[in-house]
């Protein structure tokens, strides 16, 4: 029943550039002073970082929502940039889901003032349309967005200033925005300059981690394992004289395909207060989009920020680090590494203590290292073998799986093939292949446990599956075999 597979084209995808309307043509103005009650940072909607509305960014991608921001220089200088929120229809296996996108459009150029007039002459002018914003529906394509050129025309636009409020008016169209309060420059990196003699604290030092932790090789740049990592995880490391390490693995999995990105990042943090601020001195990311044949590289590139922190438990060795920032907050554990000992081990004080005999020291160094498992639930790399009759067809899964269950994609050899969903507590698996038909495999079965495999203890699931196509016929029946990699 395997033979009649095929794989389809890839369908071709049309993505709309959005036309941005930003006022009328006025007359010329004569060029005069900027007032002081116009130069500051104005915004409008909601109150995005600056690094938010950078064309050179892919920071943009972080919003959520539609904002601007008009940035008015003494030199009459000026910036612009809109960020604007959309969707498209979009298809998770025969379900249709919406598929969000976010514009950026920005341009820059002069500015000048007659009246209660002031004339935006634009001299550059970019924007990326059609991007996936990081946070996303599950199924839906990610893309970077186009970027293109533009050549606004000048607009002249009445406005009105109280307070720190600014009312932009052209024709009918009004557009309100409150200005923010200038930010000292250079404080990130004065204050990580100035405090480079101060110590961190002792419960924040040491080694931690989040997320699903992949085999310490595949955090090493040099060995490139890090292509087969299929968990999202961060150690971060940091010292007593405030240095600090950081290295992530991140992937983002699509029915449409899997994408990953390696970061490594060096440098200083400074403890004040509640808040962490991190001053990264080197940086290295690197990553893939859907195939590692469309790979890229970028050096040094990591900013500034800063985070506020809790702990739980702390002193212990179940001690839990939250870091936050306005895109939520990431949980830590401590490593067992660098887990504090108890007050009674290693005091130092040896006076009153006998000496090991030869059998207790002989003993003491058969401890062998405790083994971490790679993956205690379904994530993670899988064999699935599909059997119909005298007849089998092999492929590789890779799974991640959250408190929505299990989802990922499927590869024959090097190409990707389809994507499966499912759950691990019901035993239900669904295949589903690109190919014509569009093949589905609604599979039923038991994963199973293993406790003596320390490295997997699930490291099994075995049922039986029906296959239809997009049309509904039966095409047969069979079983559903994965094994974890050897």
């Amino acid at each position: 029943m395997f033979q009649h597979l095929k794989t389809s084209k890839k369908p071709s995808i049309r993505i709309l550039s959005l036309l941005v309307s930003c006022g009328l043509m006025g007359p010329a103005l004569a060029a005069n002073p900027i007032p002081e009650p116009l130069i500051a940072e104005w915004l409008s909607g909601e109150a995005y970082p600056a690094e938010y509305f950078d064309i050179a960014s892919t920071d943009f991608r972080k919003a959520s929502t539609g904002a601007s921001r008009l940035l008015i220089r003494k030199d009459g200088t000026y910036e612009r940039a809109e960020l604007r929120t959309g969707a498209t229809p979009g298809y998770f296996g025969s379900l249709l889901i919406a598929c969000e996108t976010i514009d950026l459009v920005w341009e820059k150029g002069t500015a000048s003032v007659k009246g209660n007039q002031i004339l935006l002459h634009p001299t550059s002018s970019k924007s990326k349309t059609g991007a996936t914003p990081f946070q996303h529906n599950n199924g839906c394509m990610v893309f970077a967005g186009i970027e293109s050129t533009r050549t606004p025309a000048d607009r002249t636009l009445q406005y009105t200033v109280q307070g720190g409020s600014l009312r932009l008016t052209s024709g009918e169209t009004t557009s309100n925005f409150n200005t923010r309060a200038p930010a000292v420059q250079n404080t990130t990196q004065n204050t990580a300059q100035n405090s480079t003699q101060s110590k961190l604290s002792a419960q924040l030092q040491g080694e931690w981690y989040s997320g699903t932790i992949s085999p310490m090789e595949y955090y090493n740049s040099v060995t490139g394992l890090w292509t087969h990592a299929s968990g999202t995880s961060t150690l971060l490391k940091m010292n007593a004289d405030g240095s600090y390490t950081k290295t992530g693995l991140l992937v983002i999995t699509t029915f449409s395909c899997t994408s990953k990105v390696f970061v490594q990042e060096e440098g200083k943090v400074v403890e004040s207060g509640e808040k962490l601020t991190f001053t990264p001195s080197k940086s290295l990311s690197q990553g893939y989009t859907c195939s590692p044949s469309n790979s890229y590289e970028q050096r040094d590139t990591a900013k500034p920020s800063t985070v506020t922190f809790s702990l739980e438990n702390p002193g212990s060795a179940k001690t839990v680090l939250s870091l936050g920032n306005e895109n939520g907050v990431t949980r830590f554990n401590r490593s067992e590494t660098s887990a504090p000992t108890n007050g009674t081990a290693n005091t130092g004080n040896t006076s009153n203590s006998a000496p090991l005999s030869q059998n207790a020291q002989a003993t003491k160094t058969e401890v062998k290292p405790q083994i971490k498992p790679i993956r205690t639930d379904g994530s993670g790399n899988w064999k699935a073998i599909l059997r119909a009759g005298s007849e089998s067809m092999e492929v590789t899964l890779t799974l991640d799986e959250d408190d929505r269950g299990l989802a990922g994609t499927i590869f024959m050899g090097n190409d990707y093939v389809g994507y499966v969903r499912g759950d691990r507590n019901t035993g239900t698996l669904q295949l589903v292949l690109n190919d014509d038909d569009e093949t589905t495999f609604n599979a039923t079965g038991t994963f199973e446990q293993h406790p003596e495999n320390l490295r997997y203890p699930i490291d099994r699931f075995f049922g039986e599956f029906s296959a239809t196509n997009l049309s509904g016929e039966q095409l047969g029946t069979g079983t559903l075999e994965l094994l974890r990699p050897e």
